[in-house]
């Protein structure tokens, strides 16, 4: 049973979106694994999206999975965490890096289905890797 902010909160994304949107159109500038989504807001909101999806799972089959995510295009970056909800079955836990797990079978289906490839992801990745590097580099750099 979920908790009733929980339950408040899918209600008036249903009311506002007409369903409940993936984390990346909430709060589209965040990588799937920064700390924001561990906690505060961004916790909360997937504690939110989680609880929706559960319940939303066994009414969906494939296709209507697949629409949901066609009005909702997860960006490269978010491609892995879209191919775990839609693919990688629940017993299976796959690192949403790319290059730390196999997922070059999702990515053909990815490709297919004009969600994006496994190129643009992996290069996504790398991206925003360099990013934050650069980042810890010139925070470094300015406490010297």
């Amino acid at each position: 049973m979920s908790k009733p902010w929980i339950d408040s909160q899918i209600s008036e994304l249903i009311a506002e979106h007409g369903t409940v949107p993936p984390p990346y159109i909430k709060h589209p500038n965040i990588h799937p694994l920064e700390i924001f989504w561990r906690m505060g807001s961004g916790e909360s909101y997937i504690m939110v999206y989680g609880t929706w999806w559960e319940r939303q799972k066994p009414l969906m089959d494939e296709t209507q999975k697949i629409e949901y995510f066609r009005q909702f295009p997860p960006p490269p970056l978010w491609l892995t965490w879209m191919i775990d909800l839609l693919w990688v079955p629940e017993d299976e836990e796959m690192d949403l890096d790319p290059e730390e797990a196999d997922y070059f079978k999702y990515f053909l289906r990815t490709k297919a289905l004009g969600f994006g490839t496994e190129d643009e992801c992996k290069r996504a990745w790398f991206l925003h890797n360099e990013e934050m590097e650069a980042e810890l580099d010139k925070e470094e750099e300015e406490n010297e």
